[in-house]
């Protein structure tokens, strides 16, 4: 048995007992038992998808490649401002005080509690998120209706789940659950998304998706063409039109990249409008290497590990700005032995 199934055997087991146990618990126990019972500490749990995905076991106290690097981070970055931004709701804020030119969508409301949300009350085309979370969404237009008995249901699913025990994406545990009803973005005409992969406020690649065709495209700073595909995505055509607010996204992504030492700042082109998505800090958990693998090693070369705490003292000083909690439960196993045996 080679060190890769070492690490994974024993915790496919875990997580193999504690599905069985879990299926009689009630569901809003499962996905907590199963966590709690899978992996020894937090530093396992990091490691797990990373090790599934990438087939070796990381080394998170001498991280080589950019996904080794960000998922270390988790472990022993508490940066507070990456759960500010991680918050769809809160991020606003922070997009506020960036500066930045480029306006996000219009939130309708936020409900603490979601029965507060009356049905009756809605608007006919609206988009409804989890706050802590991440791919939790419902969209509902006249044309896509949903029904308010699948609007409870979903609530109810949501109800169970932590988006953060999936993939130990830590950044997001200390988050509040709050629902947030956000206007309908209509792309009939013309939808595009723009995400910029930044490192230390650089775009180091700008990943195109076009919602009509279903294709992708990757650009560097400059629109000049990148060889860059993410697994299970088609390659680049590279016959992408450049964005017409291409100078405007630039500077804004810069303004919000510059605080952290990595983060994707996404856009979306939506008919005529340019809108400020979200700021992404691990991409699908970081569990998946692009095509060429290797160009995580040569992004992973430009993230300097040492500049961390510039960004702390930073990202502390802007959360307590925005009147965001500074202490974090996670991101504090610096200095851990555990970190170069990936917690076992």
């Amino acid at each position: 048995m080679d060190k890769l199934e070492e690490f994974l055997h024993p915790i496919r087991k875990r997580l193999s007992r504690a599905e069985l146990v879990a299926h009689f618990l009630p569901p809003s126990r499962r996905q907590a038992y199963v966590y709690d019972h899978a992996f020894l500490n937090e530093i396992e749990a990091v490691a797990y998808p990373y090790a599934q995905g990438f087939g070796r076991v990381p080394d998170f106290a001498n991280p080589h490649c950019f996904a080794e690097k960000n998922r270390a981070l988790q472990l022993m970055h508490p940066n507070p401002l990456m759960s500010l931004v991680a918050d769809k709701s809160a991020v606003r804020k922070f997009f506020d005080y960036s500066g930045v030119e480029t306006p996000s969508s219009r939130v309708i409301k936020v409900f603490d509690d979601p029965d507060q949300i009356e049905w009756s009350k809605l608007p006919d085309r609206w988009v409804l998120k989890v706050s802590d979370g991440s791919s939790m969404h419902l969209v509902h237009t006249p044309d896509d209706p949903t029904t308010e008995r699948e609007l409870r249901k979903a609530i109810k699913k949501w109800k169970s789940l932590d988006h953060w025990r999936r993939y130990a994406e830590l950044h997001y545990k200390d988050l509040p659950r709050r629902y947030v009803l956000e206007e309908y973005l209509p792309s009939d005409k013309f939808g595009r998304e723009c995400k910029l992969v930044c490192i230390h406020g650089e775009p180091y690649f700008i990943s195109i998706f076009d919602r009509h065709k279903g294709e992708r495209d990757c650009f560097d700073g400059e629109w000049k063409p990148q060889h860059i595909a993410m697994a299970g995505y088609p390659h680049p055509k590279h016959d992408t039109p450049r964005p017409e607010k291409f100078d405007q996204i630039l500077a804004d992504a810069r303004l919000l990249a510059r605080q952290f030492i990595h983060a994707r700042i996404d856009f979306l082109e939506m008919n005529d409008r340019l809108i400020l998505g979200e700021v992404t800090l691990t991409t699908h958990a970081m569990r998946e290497p692009p095509v060429p693998a290797r160009v995580f090693d040569d992004m992973g070369a430009m993230m300097d590990m040492s500049t961390l705490p510039k960004y702390l003292d930073h990202g502390r000083k802007v959360a307590k700005a925005l009147g965001w909690p500074l202490e974090t439960s996670w991101g504090h196993h610096a200095g851990d032995p555990l970190l170069a045996t990936a917690g076992r």
